[in-house]
């Protein structure tokens, strides 16, 4: 998806579609966060490549560096 980021700031008055531009921009970009208590709960999530996981059971956190989220090795310590 092809988004003109000059025509969202050429002006201070946004319109409706421009507003649901930067709605869409902002969910493919920012990751989700998600918080469990053990390895088979995140294997579990329904992430998507780049969101985050916040392990409580090793205190550790990681990020999905490709799909799926079921594999393991797919995800990687955040040091």
């Amino acid at each position: 998806m092809a988004i003109d980021y000059r025509s969202l700031f050429a002006s201070n008055d946004f319109t409706r579609s421009q507003v649901d531009t930067l709605v869409r921009l902002f969910k493919l970009t920012l990751p989700d966060t998600y918080q469990t208590a053990s390895e088979a709960a995140m294997l579990a999530l329904p992430a998507k490549k780049g969101d985050i996981c916040v392990r409580s059971d090793v205190t550790k956190s990681y990020a999905l560096a490709a799909e799926p989220a079921t594999t393991l090795a797919n995800w990687v310590q955040i040091l």
